[in-house]
């Protein structure tokens, strides 16, 4: 029988902070539940996250510090939600890469160019428009087939003077206040970028905006330009947390974001103490006197600490997600840290299970269960010192960690993934275990029925 309880644990990290009320019976039984369903900010300020939502390749709305990747729930797109459209965000390489330049076509009419190219990475100068948006909608790019160039009516002078597409575009992004452009749309060229919109007063010209200097001008097809493609598709909001099309891609992964402990039992969380001896802690709400989470409120995050064994001893504590249906581009990405100085070695193993239930208990402090599979460890020597990497220590400010396929995550079947907060030698006076927390989980995988 798997248990879900209110539990509240001490938040006391080796700097003097004085502990919370001791955690109850609860963390004695084989479960408790302790996450909750991501109910973070999309924005770093309440005026940003109504202006601009970021977007998964896949096409699901994302928090605001989400960061660009090639995975299914990376960054890839930006909806601005006055205009109502999803605008792609540029790379530092590949195929979106911000140096290449492209001569017009569109729809037939214009320069073709070479396009010998055009099926691998679009270089600059071989390739034309329309290769690049066929190429996008090939892809699906952020889940939309109806990528292009940007329309609208321009005229000669600044962006003010136009209510092209790509003119709005830059009104909204250069001249908001509040507004860093470099959040929501790196990689961007400060130059001139093709619209679709012919000058139809100079024929083979093409209208252009210029990121730089706010300047709307015509050029001839057949120079070549950087290219900044924009999707209607979406409505022209979408609140925090939601998916941009709804009615059109699979259910979004797990988001956690850890605001409320209690609710995330009935979600499916559960957690195992098999330290030995057992300790007075288990996972607790995060204490932001020792730092503050790294999205939401303050304490919104989850926490473990040298309290989870006796004075010395083996601390093995689990953090296991539901049941999920693994698919082909199952991921993991999450956020985790120590206190600044990381003076006392901590240690996080990334676990998985798969081809069953997952129910297996780990009867032991070393004993790993169902979860045989091994994605890989945080700080794995118990190394003092931050270090950001987690290869030769803990890191010491909240650090992002991501696996995949190629780290073992499974790609088809049920299973599940787990945290296992493991150090020997630890406790109030042993050598090693301080402090942790873990925040801002995204698992690319839906929650099984």
């Amino acid at each position: 029988m798997i248990m879900v309880c209110k539990c509240y644990q001490s938040a006391q990290a080796r700097s003097g902070l004085q502990s919370a009320r001791a955690c109850s019976a609860c963390y004695r039984s084989i479960f408790c539940g302790v996450l909750i369903l991501f109910i973070g900010s999309l924005a770093s300020t309440p005026a940003q996250a109504q202006l601009y939502t970021k977007v998964s390749n896949a096409g699901h709305a994302l928090p605001a510090s989400a960061t660009l990747g090639d995975g299914p729930g990376d960054w890839a797109c930006t909806l601005d939600e006055r205009s109502g459209l999803m605008w792609e965000v540029k790379r530092s390489s590949g195929l979106r890469a911000a140096s290449h330049n492209y001569s017009w076509l569109s729809g037939g009419t214009g320069n073709g160019g070479n396009t010998a190219s055009c099926g691998n990475t679009l270089a600059p100068a071989n390739c034309n428009t329309q290769a690049l948006v066929n190429k996008y909608n090939d892809i699906e790019l952020c889940g939309s087939t109806n990528w292009r160039l940007p329309s609208g009516s321009y005229s000669t002078g600044s962006t003010a003077g136009s209510s092209g597409e790509l003119a709005v575009f830059y009104q909204n992004l250069f001249n908001t206040a509040g507004v860093t452009p470099a959040s929501w749309y790196p990689n961007t060229r400060l130059f001139w970028h093709w619209t679709s919109v012919q000058d139809s007063f100079n024929f083979g010209r093409v209208w252009l905006v210029n990121f730089g200097t706010d300047q709307v001008f015509s050029n001839f097809w057949d120079f070549q330009y950087p290219a900044m493609l924009v999707t209607s598709d979406g409505p022209s909001t979408s609140p925090p947390g939601s998916m941009i099309f709804a009615s059109s891609f699979e259910a979004p992964g797990l988001q956690q974001g850890f605001d409320d402990l209690d609710q995330a039992g009935s979600q499916g969380w559960l957690v195992a103490q098999r330290s030995n001896p057992e300790g007075s802690a288990g996972w607790f709400s995060g204490n932001s006197e020792v730092f503050p989470s790294h999205s939401g409120s303050p304490g919104s995050y989850v926490a473990a600490n040298y309290d989870a064994t006796g004075d010395t001893g083996t601390i093995s504590l689990w953090l296991i997600s539901p049941l999920l249906d693994f698919r082909t581009g199952s991921g993991l990405v999450f956020h985790t840290r120590t206190t600044e100085l990381a003076l006392f070695p901590d240690r996080v193993e990334v676990r998985a299970c798969s081809g069953s239930a997952c129910n297996t208990i780990p009867l032991s402090e070393t004993a790993v269960g169902d979860f045989t599979i091994s994605l890989g460890t945080i700080n794995p020597n118990l190394e003092p010192g931050p270090d950001p990497s987690g290869a030769n220590g803990y890191p010491g400010s909240w650090t992002r960690f991501e696996y995949d396929a190629a780290d073992g995550l499974p790609q088809s079947g049920q299973g599940r993934i787990a945290f296992r907060y493991f150090v020997p030698d630890a406790g109030a006076s042993g050598v090693n275990s301080n402090y942790i927390g873990i925040d801002s989980v995204t698992i690319t995988a839906a929650p099984a029925e």
